[in-house]
């Protein structure tokens, strides 16, 4: 048995796995905090939700109202990096798999382009699909491939100047 040895070899094999270990450790402690943070976040962003939808209707003049819109898109923007921090710590913790199904690519772009438009119209921005007719069906779980798009979408929406497109598409 190599971890046996008596010599240098096998005082570095020891050293080896240990270190192994201790960063295996390590990489654990920190996907479980990650996990931790996420869920933790979830509650005082809900409170502050609830607490801006009690002070909307109180509020009479239109500067206040602007305000408000501004701190209710701040706190869409967070909940979106608390729903992306959730997502990456599960799909970091052990025993996480994705639910792999039959995906259409054509389905996936169209709900993509459904989820966006509106947004799209209000900064001014159009969305233009491109879908082959030919697709092949690819394996992925559908939520998952919907997030990592929406995140592109995301950047494309903030980075794309109003009277622009923004191509969306899945082509052979």
């Amino acid at each position: 048995d190599v971890y046996k040895r008596q010599d240098e070899i096998g005082t570095l094999i020891r050293g080896y796995r240990s270190m192994s270990r201790s960063m295996h450790d390590m990489i654990r402690t920190r996907q479980q905090l990650l996990a931790d943070i996420s869920h933790e976040l979830c509650s005082p962003m809900g409170r502050i939700r609830v607490g801006t939808e009690l002070i909307k209707p109180t509020l009479a003049d239109e500067k206040s109202r602007r305000y408000l819109k501004h701190i209710e898109n701040d706190i869409a923007s967070m909940d979106h990096l608390i729903e992306n921090l959730s997502v990456f710590s599960r799909m970091q913790l052990p025993g996480f798999t994705l639910n792999k199904k039959p995906v259409s690519p054509r389905e996936l772009v169209e709900a993509i382009g459904d989820l966006y438009r509106a947004s799209a119209t209000v900064r001014q921005v159009s969305i233009k699909t491109r879908i082959s007719e030919t697709l092949p069906e690819i394996s992925g779980d559908f939520e998952y491939l919907k997030q990592v798009f929406c995140n592109l979408m995301d950047n494309a929406l903030r980075c794309t100047p109003p009277g622009q497109t923004i191509c969306l598409g899945a082509v052979v």
